[in-house]
């Protein structure tokens, strides 16, 4: 595993591993703040998340192939039309509506993930690091809300190391570097949920109706993320609502539970209402491929039904003991729970996505991470639970070095050093040369010299689906096609006022040729 980490820290540009050792550094210094400096501790922790979040999103200098490209160029043309959801930025020639890949109006996923992105595009350019720093953001914050969680419902300590837990954890990590599909979607719906359920345990132990307006706002904006899973937190505070006398006789709570619907219905309403009439057909077609995802396979993400039991791997971290470990963290919930109220809203949150999506006939791996943050927290809970069952454990002379050494043990043991070089295509010689092709190419297609004046149609019969998309993203005055243009197409293209060219590339370098 140390080999592993020092393999990936020597195999990547020389930004991306001083952010990674700097964030090392800052782990072991808010460890050894944390008995007398906890605040200050918990704040240099986030910086380690940060620092952490900056480096793994800095060992590739692309864009990834597939949904990142997506997502990137949506949010670009975001950038110059907030209310217009675009993939290409004009449509001279006729496509399918129904097919996300090459349409015109982009309405895959709801716009709040989009929208914080575009708004980093506008801020600091067309790059990937725009693209990235959101969602790097998010997942340096959810170190307060995890911690702050934490010690709601268990100790402070508990939450402090739950943090660590997740900041370390390589699924997230790989989300934020735009890996695996839906990265940075995911990490906005993430992060959303788990304001939501922080807000509700506020709520539960203030009564103070500003939490569950905060709840109503980050549900609404976890629903403007992705869709109605987001609404989660709402799963625990409804039953909790339901099954406690106490609750459940109290026109207050049912008051102020309704307040918080209508403040999500704020949130969410609008947009669907806008999109609805601005876009009628590509509204109906997505609302109806969102309900196909339960019934059918979409896309031939299929799955059994221990698809995300074997899941937990790949979240969590290889080896079979982790499915049980979380599995007992689980079942334990009612025992290491200050609460009964929390343990049972805890039950709900995390069973709640579980079944549904165990249910649904589209099974994906990172439908289930947004319950990372609970999963880190009840792990933790558990596993402190037990060792203060061993007495000698903590009476050990440098009890607290060694506490402090395993943490740091764990935090590497969690960063899968491996699995990072896989992701990032530094394990084997082949994938270091397709790694270089993306690299080479790319920065090429942004460093070609266009004339400003002109609209490009560019066209290329061998371009993969991506390759289009990396083109408009990079250019601001290109769209781009993977196929040849007809006689009749050329004329329509011309007719509109576009310079037509053929891409052709030689050595990783493309040259635009006349049509």
């Amino acid at each position: 595993m140390f080999t592993f980490l020092i393999q990936l820290l020597t195999s990547i540009n020389a930004t991306a591993a001083s952010f990674i050792i700097s964030a090392f550094v800052l782990l072991v210094l808010s460890i050894i703040l944390y008995p007398r400096k906890a605040k200050l501790a918990v704040w240099v922790l986030f910086l380690c998340a940060l620092c952490l979040g900056v480096g793994f999103a800095s060992i590739d200098t692309f864009i990834h192939l597939w949904d990142e490209q997506y997502h990137a160029l949506v949010a670009k043309n975001l950038a110059e039309s907030p209310l217009t959801p675009r993939l290409y930025p004009e449509a001279p020639l006729t496509y399918n509506h129904q097919i996300w890949v090459a349409n015109h109006i982009w309405l895959h996923k709801p716009p709040l993930s989009l929208w914080q992105m575009a708004l980093s595009i506008k801020l600091f350019g067309a790059n990937y690091f725009a693209v990235r720093l959101p969602s790097i953001l998010m997942h340096a914050i959810l170190v307060f809300v995890i911690y702050r969680m934490g010690r709601v419902l268990y100790t402070e300590r508990i939450g402090f190391i739950a943090a660590i837990v997740f900041t370390f954890l390589n699924y997230p990590l790989a989300l934020l570097a735009g890996l695996h599909t839906a990265e940075h979607v995911d990490i906005a719906f993430m992060f959303y949920v788990t304001l939501s359920l922080w807000c509700w345990l506020e709520y539960h132990a203030t009564k103070r109706l500003k939490w569950l307006l905060l709840m109503g706002l980050f549900s609404g904006g976890a629903v403007l993320t992705k869709w109605l899973v987001g609404l989660l937190a709402y799963a625990g505070a409804g039953l909790v609502l339901l099954i406690y006398k106490t609750y459940r006789n109290s026109f207050l709570h049912w008051k102020h539970l309704s307040m918080s619907i209508g403040v999500t219905a704020l949130v969410v309403v609008p947009w669907h209402v806008y999109a609805f009439f601005a876009f009628p057909k590509e509204y109906a077609h997505e609302m109806a491929y969102n309900s196909k995802h339960f019934y059918s396979v979409v896309e031939q993400h299929g799955g059994d039904f221990f698809y995300y039991w074997d899941n937990l791997n790949e979240l969590y971290g290889n080896g079979d003991f982790i499915q049980w470990l979380i599995l007992l963290a689980v079942i334990s919930i009612p025992f290491f729970t200050k609460n009964v109220i929390h343990a049972v809203f805890l039950l709900i949150s995390i069973g709640t996505p579980y079944f549904f999506f165990t249910l649904a006939a589209t099974k994906m791996m990172s439908f289930c991470v947004i319950v990372a943050p609970i999963i880190a927290l009840v792990v933790v809970a558990c596993i402190v639970g037990v060792v203060r069952k061993i007495p000698y454990l903590t009476e050990l002379p440098y009890a607290r070095i060694l506490r402090g050494l395993t943490i740091i043990f764990v935090a590497i043991l969690l960063l899968r050093p491996y699995q990072a070089m896989m992701n990032h295509k530094l394990d084997t010689k082949a994938s270091l040369e397709l790694r270089r092709v993306y690299e080479v190419s790319q920065a090429a297609i942004k460093d070609l010299l266009l004339e400003e004046d002109k609209m490009y149609a560019l066209s290329d019969a061998n371009f993969l689906p991506e390759e289009a998309i990396l083109w408009m993203f990079y250019q601001h005055n290109v769209i781009a096609y993977n196929h040849s243009f007809s006689e009749e197409e050329q004329k329509h293209l011309l007719d509109e006022g576009y310079t037509i060219r053929k891409i052709e590339w030689k050595d990783n370098v493309p040259y635009l040729l006349g049509y």
